[in-house]
């Protein structure tokens, strides 16, 4: 409520418009729904390098898991690799479903910890580029994010049970695979498929980590596409202080 009071009170007066005496642009519908302070409390760009600090951490996660699926999994192709101790452990199409949707989620988020890291680096300097790439990249991350999350889902079942096998022969853990080292002694339950209740367990956990994930993605698009495109135009109007700063240099000359 107060910061609704603040805009409206800012509003009344044309000249004093936004919560900081932003100049009003030609589409006042659209000054009143930009956001001049991210969640009435930051500034516009300190807004930016909090959200992209968060979505940073997530884009992370998701290059680790998909770097750790792919060179295991690589790993049980016994035709490049003979002597690997993972050989004969996945069969071949799992493997390159796998590899068919962890390559493209570890690349597109390769891509965009690069654009967000130009983004941080440059955001001080007033650099419309890298944050706009970051806004045309948005839309390709949120539907890869769902995308993934469903071939993910679909083939978690499959995927846990080479983990099983994998850990069986090295140990190995990996990551999102902390069930493995809380394994049970002796024999896995097993269902009516043969499939182990472990597994079962995993894949719900899967469903609940790609649903959090595609919730997630969608309030950091909105949330970055609405407070990077708001920092754009308070650039393009003179508001930043580089450009603000050129503009009354201008003028005064």
């Amino acid at each position: 409520m107060y910061c609704e009071a603040v805009l409206s009170a800012a509003h009344a007066d044309p000249k004093q418009s936004r919560l900081h005496g932003r100049a009003s642009s030609s589409r006042p519908r659209l000054d009143l729904a930009e956001a001049q302070e991210c969640c009435c409390c930051f500034p516009l760009s300190l807004g930016m390098v909090l959200l992209g600090v968060i979505d940073l951490a997530r884009l992370g996660l998701v290059v680790a898991y998909a770097i750790d699926g792919i060179i295991v999994y690589q790993q049980t192709d016994y035709v490049r690799y003979p002597d690997a101790i993972y050989s004969h452990l996945m069969v071949p199409h799992a493997r390159e479903v796998a590899e068919g949707f962890l390559w493209p989620s570890a690349i597109l988020s390769g891509i965009k910890i690069v654009i967000w890291l130009m983004v941080l680096l440059t955001i001080c300097c007033e650099f419309a580029n890298p944050l706009r790439l970051l806004l045309l990249f948005l839309p390709i991350d949120w539907i890869h994010t769902i995308i993934f999350a469903a071939q993910n889902v679909n083939f978690a079942q499959e995927l846990c049970q080479v983990d099983l096998r994998v850990f069986a022969h090295s140990g190995h853990v990996g990551v999102r695979r902390n069930y493995l080292a809380n394994l049970p002694p002796g024999p896995l339950l097993l269902d009516s498929r043969g499939v182990p209740d472990v597994c079962i367990s995993f894949e719900l956990q899967e469903i609940a980590v790609a649903c959090a994930d595609c919730i997630g993605t969608t309030l950091l698009t909105i949330c970055i596409g609405y407070i990077g495109y708001s920092r754009l135009r308070s650039w393009f109007r003179g508001d930043g202080a580089i450009r603000n700063g050129l503009d009354r240099g201008t003028y005064r000359v």
